[in-house]
């Protein structure tokens, strides 16, 4: 669930471990470094350990060509004003 009207206690929650209802719709955000997408999907049927059927969209999506990437954040490393990032 989205907090489209930004109030206070309707957060969105994100769970790697999802509660499935016959009939509810749900969003999945995919997040890669070549690929996000935006995916709504609706329950149709489901059955304990056996299928599931559902009716989905892709309600938006992008791919991304990474041309540059910089190297990972680190605590020692030295800025690029040559002063240091350790926090003493």
């Amino acid at each position: 669930m989205f907090n489209w009207d930004g109030i206070v206690g309707h957060e969105n929650v994100f769970t790697e471990t999802p509660y499935l209802h016959k009939g509810m719709l749900y969003a999945a955000v995919l997040s890669r470094k070549e690929l996000r997408a935006l995916v709504a999907f609706q329950v149709v049927d489901l059955t304990q350990d056996g299928p599931l059927t559902i009716d989905y969209a892709i309600l938006e999506w992008e791919e991304q060509v990474v041309a540059q990437q910089p190297g990972g954040f680190s605590w020692d490393q030295e800025n690029f004003d040559g002063s240091s990032s350790t926090v003493q």
